[in-house]
């Protein structure tokens, strides 16, 4: 099961509470529950395939939701803005970075390997 939020979960303390709250949920999201109920009530058929960067063990950065604009891309000026605003924050940062890639690989595998399926 997905829980769907409309906010971000930065902490981990709000991650466990919300584990201990959902104990069915494998999984927290804020933006497919919204994606999934427009397509519901359009009558449209959806799919929707996710990879997580972050475990229930992580803290995201408080500033980390400005990180990404409306489309879902980057804003790299408002990073490192942030950044040199809040040094503590760097390694945390770069881990996350290297998560959010490894993330974005094992998405990229999985549609190939979705989309192979597909055409056998």
């Amino acid at each position: 099961m997905v829980l769907g939020v409309d906010r971000p979960v930065l902490s981990a303390h709000e991650k466990r509470r919300l584990a201990e709250e959902h104990p069915s949920a494998m999984l927290v999201d804020m933006e497919s529950h919204a994606f999934a109920s427009a397509c519901e009530i359009r009558g449209l058929r959806w799919l929707i395939l996710r990879s997580v960067s972050d475990g229930p063990q992580d803290e995201l950065p408080a500033q980390a939701p400005s990180w990404v604009d409306a489309a879902g891309r980057t804003r790299p000026m408002r990073v490192a803005f942030d950044l040199v605003r809040h040094p503590r924050e760097v390694p945390h940062t770069i881990r996350l970075a290297h998560a959010a890639r490894r993330a974005l690989k094992d998405l990229r595998n999985g549609v190939e390997g979705m989309l192979s399926a597909l055409a056998d």
